[in-house]
């Protein structure tokens, strides 16, 4: 999409927040319509534009029992202990919880089975 029909499309989403419902049916009809003329739907918009960030638990709170300090040692120590695939599947989940501030419930399911495996 080009970048002024982009313009154009936030401006036709801000106005369907109008308290208008005139006002507010147009615009979203002419959001409608850009998208389709640039052979997109509302799927592949909504899919690119919306980035989904699972909730993350406090410090203090957590399906497990442990707090990010925990965790952190928890991911010292496992990634100590493991190699392999398994290790790289590790550093993998480390890393994202490092850049992006969290992990899946999954992923820390995941470190805190295998810390405790490891105190076995």
């Amino acid at each position: 999409m080009k970048l002024a029909d982009f313009a154009r499309f936030k401006k036709f989403m801000e106005l369907t927040m109008s308290d208008n419902e005139g006002e507010a049916l147009s615009a979203l009809r002419m959001a409608n319509k850009l998208i389709k003329s640039e052979g997109l739907t509302w799927t592949r918009v909504l899919d690119r534009s919306i980035q989904i960030i699972p909730q993350f638990e406090d410090k203090n709170e957590s399906e497990h029992g442990v707090t990010e300090d925990e965790l952190e040692a928890m991911f010292e120590a496992v990634l100590d202990e493991s190699n392999g695939s398994f290790r790289e599947v590790v550093q993998s989940i480390y890393s994202q919880w490092k850049e992006k501030g969290f992990i899946t419930p999954r992923q820390r399911e995941v470190i805190v089975a295998a810390f405790r495996r490891l105190r076995r």
